[in-house]
């Protein structure tokens, strides 16, 4: 496990964090994280990935961790990068595994790259377009999502004075500490993920680095989201995508994903009942597993 950093052909940086079996002979999963997040979060995959042979790569998006920050990114832009990326490592053919905030990017690349290089990916408790409404969002989430929408730049300076001077405080106790007392407002199955203390670990690891950079690149990314993507779900050529979702989401809820559901054509769904925003906890596994299967 490591950290490696290339200078794209635009002169831009990209780090990413390569877990698993590196020296393996099947398509690479290339794992986009949540936000805030950041390329570490991709060792909750390690122990798995290098039981069955996998190989993944979670790269840090522009503004992120040690990624040059980029103000005129777009969703459909991000992958080119992973192209260049993939180039560099004399990668044929991968697929995409993206987890809340990270799920847009899996649709993108799904959108932009040829189906001979991008077979397919996996989006968990992601994220869609808001157009398609909130209802069943946690009122708390939905404010958040209006500073996006209408202040990107206040948002950014809130998150980064509420967040974001923690995070860059050399304990790294005092970051986690003000990150679990946010878990105690959850669903009743997103607070049993916390008693998972290596989970965790890795969860306040990845988000204290997605802090790195601060308020313009929080900005930056929060508007992303909220702004208009540059396609149409129904638009999206849905090879061997599946999507993981828990009916019980606050942050992400279950209404959206449905509507989501309904306009990608030729997608697969995993829906759970009794399960809240932290799905890839009790599923990584079995997500896992369906990439050796597809």
């Amino acid at each position: 496990m490591s950290t490696e950093v290339l200078t794209l052909s635009n002169g831009r940086l990209i780090a990413w964090y390569e877990c698993g079996d590196v020296n393996s002979t099947l398509p690479s999963i290339f794992v986009f994280h949540s936000f805030p997040g950041s390329r570490f979060g991709g060792k909750l995959w390690h122990d798995l990935a290098l039981n069955y042979g996998l190989r993944t790569i979670s790269p840090d998006r522009p503004g992120t961790g040690l990624s040059t920050h980029d103000p005129h990114r777009t969703l459909l832009s991000y992958p080119a990068d992973i192209l260049e990326l993939a180039d560099y490592l004399q990668i044929p053919q991968f697929k995409v595994l993206g987890s809340g905030e990270g799920g847009p990017y899996v649709l993108a690349c799904l959108k932009v790259l040829s189906k001979d290089r991008c077979l397919g990916g996996q989006i968990v408790s992601g994220i869609y377009p808001f157009k398609l409404g909130i209802r069943g969002m946690a009122w708390g989430r939905r404010i958040l999502i209006a500073w996006m929408y209408w202040m990107p730049s206040f948002f950014g300076s809130m998150m980064d004075r509420r967040f974001g001077k923690a995070a860059r405080n050399p304990n790294p106790q005092v970051f986690k500490e003000l990150i679990m007392r946010g878990f105690k407002t959850l669903p009743e199955p997103d607070r049993k993920a916390i008693e998972d203390e290596a989970f965790v670990e890795i969860m306040v690891e990845a988000k204290r680095e997605g802090f790195r950079q601060g308020r313009d690149s929080i900005s930056k990314e929060a508007s992303l989201y909220t702004s208009d993507w540059g396609f149409e779900l129904e638009d999206i050529e849905c090879r061997d995508l599946c999507i993981w979702h828990g009916k019980l989401d606050a942050n992400v809820p279950f209404d959206m994903v449905q509507k989501a559901a309904g306009l990608l054509n030729g997608v697969e769904t995993r829906f759970f009942d009794d399960e809240g925003h932290n799905v890839v906890m009790k599923h990584k596994e079995k997500i896992l597993q369906r990439f050796l299967t597809k």
